[in-house]
């Protein structure tokens, strides 16, 4: 059963990078300063979701879902080991 959780809590991460490196993709190609601001200023990243829901809530949630599935993950880990 661990194995299951550490496999649940892997692929939420992952899903989360993922969701990550393509709203720095997006911040990018919004303008070099957005992209930059967003890499080095973690909550500038909020501010550019904010600014530009339209382009980026599909990312947004993304990292949602990965957060969750990670949560899970994690939850389901603590919950067996005790």
């Amino acid at each position: 059963m661990n194995m299951i959780t550490m496999l649940i809590t892997l692929i939420g991460l992952l899903i989360f990078i993922v969701g990550g490196v393509v709203l720095l993709l997006q911040a990018f190609n919004k303008s070099i300063a957005w992209g930059l601001a967003c890499f080095f200023i973690n909550p500038v990243c909020l501010l550019f979701i904010a600014l530009h829901w339209n382009e980026t809530r599909g990312t947004f949630f993304i990292q949602v879902i990965g957060c969750s599935v990670l949560l899970i993950g994690l939850g389901l880990h603590q919950y067996i080991h005790h």
